[in-house]
């Protein structure tokens, strides 16, 4: 099944818009050897919300400063989590000259110790930098990001009168009319737009109406569950990713349960 069409069927099968995004921060888990117990707790986390979300997120990040090693781990969880059932969205937010993306790309999806179903990419190199991710899989290109640095380039006004975010936004959408599933009108080319921006996402939506939606921002950056319902379509096409409200709660279920219910309520699954 292709990857839209699968994400569409994960979210549907769980009830849940969510993906819980695996960010160890090492100066907040236990004592012991490094990247021993970041590994604990990348697969411990895996084994308690495999049954409650439909995907993760790997902030690759995380794993790649502790060089090969901390990358066998990364690949040993994103292992383990497709074979609980869950998407891999691997985030790495690549991007390059096309035939550069063609070796990101393989890196992501054509390694069978990593597999990754989709992967976070920048559009900044334009359409040909993100056309390889396409090829081999399916990717969320930065659009409007939940960070608030973001904004200073994100939001600067181009002769025509569109942002920055706009006019990323338009490429995504033409770009991802060429890639669309053929079981489910979505793209394999998604974006990434902050939840943290909540007047912006009906435009954005409308810009992109084929896209999936990665929607960071909810929890610890301040957004929540009523801030993304404009980007809902029919319920579908949107996968709020929350990370530190999750991972570091006392009980991860319970925090995943609550913000599971409280989507819900605002896109009618």
């Amino acid at each position: 099944m292709p990857e839209p069409a699968l994400l569409e069927s994960a979210v549907r099968r769980t009830g849940a818009p969510l993906c819980v995004g695996i960010d160890p921060v090492r100066n907040r888990l236990p004592a012991g050897d490094d990247l021993q117990v970041v590994r604990d707790f990348g697969l411990r986390l895996v084994d308690q919300l495999a049954e409650l979300v439909p995907a993760v997120k790997i902030q690759s990040a995380c794993y790649e400063r502790f060089g090969p090693a901390g990358m066998k781990v990364r690949d040993e969880l994103a292992s383990h989590a497709n074979n609980a059932g869950l998407i891999v969205v691997l985030d790495a937010k690549r991007g390059d000259i096309g035939v550069s993306s063609e070796h990101y790309a393989a890196s992501a999806f054509a390694r069978p110790a990593a597999p990754a179903h989709w992967i976070t990419i920048s559009p900044y190199l334009g359409a040909d930098g993100m056309q390889p991710f396409l090829e081999q899989g399916a990717a969320f290109a930065l659009v409007r990001t939940s960070n608030p640095g973001g904004t200073a380039l994100q939001t600067l006004q181009l002769n025509d009168g569109r942002t920055v975010a706009h006019a990323v936004a338009d490429m995504v959408h033409e770009l991802g009319e060429a890639h669309l599933d053929d079981e489910c009108h979505w793209s394999r080319l998604g974006a990434v737009v902050g939840a943290t921006h909540a007047t912006e996402i009906a435009e954005l939506r409308a810009r992109m109406p084929k896209q999936w939606f990665l929607m960071p921002g909810v929890g610890a950056q301040g957004g929540s569950a009523s801030d993304v319902a404009e980007a809902f379509v029919g319920g579908m096409g949107v996968l709020v990713n929350a990370s530190r409200s999750i991972i570091y709660a006392d009980d991860p279920v319970q925090a995943a349960q609550a913000l599971i219910q409280s989507l819900r309520e605002v896109s009618s699954l």
